[in-house]
């Protein structure tokens, strides 16, 4: 309602309203447990998150959380597709470009990939020194890439030596 008297409101106080409500359609999309529910839950999930997109256009988050839920369920270009519009709008976004790197690999997209992992400098961490929490993520897509171009002593030199703070190690082993 607020929205719709857009031309009353002065215009940061329309852009703040549009913002919240891009955030309470996040919020809402994300309690229909769209990874748990029926396919249902997710295509409810996916519309209110690109509603959310359209009406704050500078916050990646809903493009990724799309983009998860089409990894889930198998439609890997679709996922690719939400994935690469994120980082259009923040280029820095890791979780996006794992979740990309994770599904051009599952796509056999390996230059991709490769173009991915070395991307323009303070795109993904640095895995040569192990800064940053999101380090083993990146090394274990790296040695997976390395172990698809069939590359095995290079994959088992980049795979992390332990689990990350807070991962598990049966997820560190998978």
């Amino acid at each position: 309602r607020l929205l719709s008297q857009k031309r009353r409101l002065p215009p940061g106080d329309a852009a703040r309203v549009q913002r919240r409500l891009a955030a309470a359609y996040v919020h809402l999309a994300l309690q229909r447990k769209p990874l748990e529910g029926s396919r249902r839950n997710a295509l409810q999930a996916v519309g209110l998150l690109e509603k959310a997109a359209a009406l704050d256009d500078r916050q990646p988050a809903p493009l990724y959380w799309c983009g998860v839920i089409y990894r889930w369920f198998g439609l890997w270009e679709k996922a690719a597709d939400f994935f690469r519009r994120a980082l259009e709008i923040d280029p820095a976004h890791l979780p996006s470009r794992l979740e990309l790197g994770w599904t051009l690999l599952r796509l056999g997209e390996l230059d991709q990939v490769r173009a991915l992992l070395a991307g323009p400098p303070g795109s993904g961490p640095d895995a040569s020194t192990g800064d940053g929490p999101a380090d083993w993520h990146w090394r274990r897509l790296k040695a997976a890439a390395l172990l698809a171009e069939e590359q095995a002593a290079e994959a088992l030199a980049a795979y992390p030596a332990a689990p990350g703070e807070g991962v598990p190690a049966s997820q560190w082993a998978h």
